[in-house]
């Protein structure tokens, strides 16, 4: 082989490295720099979920140091409606397990999942079945949670009276909105009274 083909062989396969370098480069420089907000981003929602914790009410102590009021560990079934699948035929793959665990029938489990659709809520605990279960229920939950997605064991405080109604006039009593008060809520102000007695 003559060194003139020689060289030219060697220069063609330098201008091929350098466009294979060049292209490389320009691929690194667009997926680092031109799209980086965009990756990291993806790279955020990846290694992080949100989860949203009620904060534990505070203990009420009379003077004698006795809780009047305190909170006790309940383990309930929650549903996160927008991680529901809206395939009907997964939907039910899900509610298996669910109805297993619980000890009910499909049927019982759908007609729980449909209420806890209807209350609008983006989470809500499921109703009728899920208020509270056992603490062996929840782990059997937690264990088959990727086949149910939307649907998870999770640890609550519910209050507690040891000693019933008495002092409820000075400790009161908070439970839960009912979905037709919803709406009510919505119209009020940050400073009108939620009851609306003490305009009155």
């Amino acid at each position: 082989m003559e060194p003139r083909q020689l060289q030219l062989r060697l220069l063609v396969l330098r201008a091929g490295f350098f466009m294979a370098l060049t292209v490389l480069a320009g691929r690194l420089w667009y997926l680092q720099i031109a799209e980086w907000s965009t990756h990291q981003r993806s790279a955020e929602l990846n290694r992080t979920k949100v989860t949203w914790t009620p904060a534990p009410r505070g203990t009420i102590y009379d003077r004698n140091g006795e809780a009047v009021a305190d909170n006790q560990v309940v383990y309930q079934v929650q549903v996160r409606v927008s991680e529901l699948p809206e395939d009907p035929m997964a939907l039910d793959a899900a509610l298996v397990p669910l109805a297993r665990v619980l000890g009910v029938s499909t049927v019982e489990a759908k007609k729980a999942l449909d209420g806890a659709r209807a209350v609008g809520a983006l989470e809500t605990v499921l109703p009728g079945l899920g208020e509270n279960i056992d603490r062996l229920q929840a782990i059997r939950l937690d264990e088959r949670r990727l086949d149910m997605p939307g649907i998870r064991a999770v640890e609550a405080q519910r209050r507690h009276y040891p000693f019933g109604s008495m002092g409820a006039h000075v400790i009161g009593y908070a439970k839960a909105i009912a979905p037709e008060q919803l709406h009510e809520v919505e119209r009020l102000e940050y400073d009108d009274p939620p009851g609306g007695v003490e305009s009155r």
